[in-house]
């Protein structure tokens, strides 16, 4: 099993491990908030990078905030039924939300959606972006974007490209290299991250757009080449693969969000606390490396940058999506 990938499964393990379905705190924290257990929400089933960074700041904020945190899966819907759960409960503390691109990709994907992006959610924290890497098959000869992009063009839609599935931020990712490249490029959808990457492996699409965790064991293995990633800087868990702002296409820029919110009208000492556990919990350096494994930049930060960044976000993948004429099914 290559390194990469026996580093992930080590962290995921873990993480699950030291959290399980909640996280235990080292010592009772003294009078005020918090009083009881928190509920953390997470969009996804267990098992993925999601759930596994829910799991890892569920054990660091229950040390920090000395209360259990008990991570909670709602997958389902594009992540729409936990942020759905997440919007309508009460604003007391006690339930938090991890979110990724879903929540600024949504409202503009499907026709109705069970929250308000901007008024529904108090936000707490950016933990850490998340690269989409393009990856191109072993008998595809281009071997940086640039190449790949005169090819595309000469060929214009003979090239396929594959993703995790419809409205997944990968295939996102896929749409801004489409519009970038201005040549027909068809978008295979695949049921998950894995199927899609072996299909780039298998020679089934010429090129993809994965999450890193799941295309760096191929990468690293030679069975795949990765050509770029979309994060505004490498990433440090593959220090040799370019952005594609270095590759001359800075318009493919996708960090894949992942955020810690609150309902709205949770009382801003309450924010502020949980955003100065979390801030704590992130600048760890167990913590860090644990993200850095799972191929993970990290974040953190003010609640106000980060609602700015929600905002900038929300603009963003509305242009993308009305340009790429995607709708959820």
């Amino acid at each position: 099993m290559p390194r990469s990938k026996r580093a992930f499964l080590k962290c995921l393990l873990a993480a699950i491990a030291c959290s399980g379905t909640a996280a235990t705190p080292a010592a009772a924290q003294p009078g005020g908030y918090p009083e009881r257990p928190i509920r953390l929400l997470v969009p996804f089933a267990p098992g993925g990078s999601t759930d596994a960074l829910a799991r890892i700041l569920a054990h660091g904020l229950a040390e920090r905030l000395g209360t259990q945190v008990v991570v909670e899966n709602r997958p389902g819907a594009g992540g729409n039924i936990a942020m759905g759960a997440a919007a309508r409960a009460q604003p007391d503390g006690y339930t938090l939300l991890i979110v990724s691109s879903s929540l600024v990709i949504n409202p503009s994907l499907y026709a109705s959606i069970p929250y308000d992006p901007r008024k529904s959610f108090a936000p707490i924290t950016y933990l850490a972006a998340a690269p989409s890497m393009l990856i191109v098959g072993p008998r595809e000869s281009a071997d940086s974007v640039r190449k790949l992009a005169d090819e595309i063009r000469a060929r214009p839609g003979t090239y396929n490209y594959a993703s995790p599935g419809v409205g997944t931020a990968q295939h996102f990712a896929g749409e801004l290299f489409r519009l970038a490249v201005n040549a027909p490029v068809t978008h295979v959808p695949y049921n998950g991250a894995g199927p899609s990457v072996a299909a780039v492996a298998a020679d089934d699409v010429q090129m993809g757009f994965a999450s890193l965790p799941a295309a760096l064991p191929l990468v690293t293995a030679g069975r795949v080449r990765a050509l770029a990633i979309t994060t505004r800087t490498r990433s440090p868990a593959a220090p040799g693969i370019p952005t594609f702002a270095e590759t001359g296409f800075a318009s493919v820029e996708s960090d894949h969000l992942q955020g810690l919110l609150a309902p709205a009208g949770t009382p801003p000492a309450v924010v502020r606390k949980l955003s100065q556990a979390t801030n704590a919990v992130l600048a760890e350096p167990e913590t860090a490396r644990q993200l850095v494994d799972l191929g993970f930049i990290v974040g953190g930060g003010t609640p106000e940058a980060f609602q700015q960044e929600i905002l900038s976000q929300l603009d963003k993948w509305r242009d993308v999506v009305r340009q790429s004429g995607v709708k959820a099914e």
